[in-house]
């Protein structure tokens, strides 16, 4: 079973207050996704008051953003790349300050793998501050930017997953979400 969320429209799922985040934050942001058609800019799954989480702009394909105290960390991987077709897709990314931001994808049948990007900032500085609600599916409380897709599953955890701990949550039957 899933949320099915349409385009343009102000669909979400709001959670309270997920996480505090500030100096020295890790996470781990994981969800099952299945884009139904290709996102118009500025569409997103996910946002947290200066964190973007899966967004799309045309001219950048999807990436994350992340407010820290000097350089923001950002991480932009293409379209193709992300979602190369309209099956399910296993996405993860993980952030740490020392790392910055990652991508992970998988699908039903093949093992989550790092993404090659088209931009990776680290950033600098301590993580900014951040305790304010997380809108899963859409950009923020009062956004029309849904993308038109599917999530069957999402998990926001304080650490910062390793493949190797990915790969182990991606493994099992998927059937339920087929």
């Amino acid at each position: 079973m899933s949320l099915s969320f349409t385009a343009n429209s102000t669909n979400k799922v709001a959670v309270t207050n997920p996480a505090t985040w500030g100096a020295g934050s890790k996470w781990s942001y994981i969800q099952w996704v299945r884009q139904r058609s290709a996102p118009s800019d500025s569409q997103g799954s996910a946002r947290q008051s200066g964190i973007d989480l899966l967004v799309y702009f045309g001219s950048v394909g999807w990436f994350t953003f992340l407010d820290r105290a000097t350089t923001a960390a950002e991480t932009r991987v293409s379209n193709a790349n992300l979602f190369p077709n309209t099956g399910w897709t296993f996405v993860v990314q993980t952030y740490s300050e020392a790392n910055g931001i990652r991508f992970y994808r998988g699908t039903l049948t093949t093992a989550p793998v790092e993404m090659s990007y088209s931009l990776k900032t680290i950033g600098s500085g301590d993580t900014s501050a951040n305790s304010s609600d997380l809108f899963i599916g859409n950009r923020g409380p009062t956004s029309s930017n849904a993308p038109p897709h599917d999530i069957a599953l999402a998990h926001l955890l304080d650490v910062e997953l390793t493949l190797g701990e990915i790969q182990a949550l991606w493994v099992g039957d998927h059937t339920a979400i087929v």
